[in-house]
């Protein structure tokens, strides 16, 4: 998968990785980076994220539809851990995360906000599990 990053080289802890052009990185493994965006640096800009059976770590902020829209999808046991969850980050921007089935789980030890100044949807399902140190749903209007 190196091949699809900019640089040739997966991103690294102290990456920010980010994820556009309609495309879906897809996880099975362990990855850890600083922070994850999708849907980035204008409105019709679309990135999707799937975790599924890996694990994946942030050590800052991962934005679901930081200008655009976005997807995250947590499954099949996936685990993601962050500083700061943020759905629907930006003005006009779309983010949807799920989490679904036994054992996949979101958890953000800061902030975890769903709508913040964009439209935010998170979907708990089937044994999901999210976890959050504080959360805020509808932070602004859009």
């Amino acid at each position: 998968m190196e091949h699809n990053w900019v640089g040739k080289a997966t991103p690294a802890p102290s990456d920010t990785a980010i994820i556009n052009n309609g495309t879906t990185a897809t996880l099975t493994g362990s990855s850890s980076v600083a922070n994850l965006e999708t849907g980035v640096g204008y409105s019709n800009a679309n990135g999707n994220a799937a975790v599924n059976g890996g694990n994946l770590s942030a050590a800052g902020t991962i934005a679901t539809g930081v200008d655009g829209s976005g997807t995250l999808a947590v499954s099949n046991g996936g685990t993601v851990a962050d500083n700061t969850t943020e759905i629907g980050q930006n003005p006009g921007s779309s983010g949807t995360v799920t989490v679904d089935g036994t054992g996949s789980s979101l958890t953000a030890t800061g902030n975890a906000t769903v709508g913040d100044a964009g439209n935010g949807n998170l979907s708990i399902t089937n044994g999901g599990v999210v976890n959050d140190t504080n959360g805020t749903v509808a932070s602004l209007p859009s």
